[in-house]
């Protein structure tokens, strides 16, 4: 994601800022009227796929919570730490 927004913001053309310079906008205008709409035109498409992608993992999560509560995890996480760690005598 971060490799194709520098992308992204690498293939932004200075001309438009140097026009928008040129028009008087401040460097919040040129941000939110060049920056953002072009990068976001290349983010979107992946943010919709990460976000798809993150499904896959629901698999794992029940395997491990076998659909239970999050004191369920949080009792296991004890039961664990309480095994490996020895009890001090």
């Amino acid at each position: 994601m971060m490799n194709v927004c520098l992308g992204g913001l690498q293939a932004i053309s200075g001309e438009y800022y140097e026009a928008a310079k040129m028009d008087g906008a401040s460097k919040f205008q040129c941000f939110k009227s060049i920056t953002l709409p072009m990068v976001t035109k290349l983010s979107i498409p992946l943010v919709i796929s990460s976000f798809a992608a993150n499904f896959n993992n629901f698999g794992n999560i029940y395997m491990i919570t076998q659909g239970g509560r999050r004191e369920w995890i949080t009792s296991l996480r004890v039961i664990r730490i309480s095994l490996l760690v020895p009890p001090i005598r």
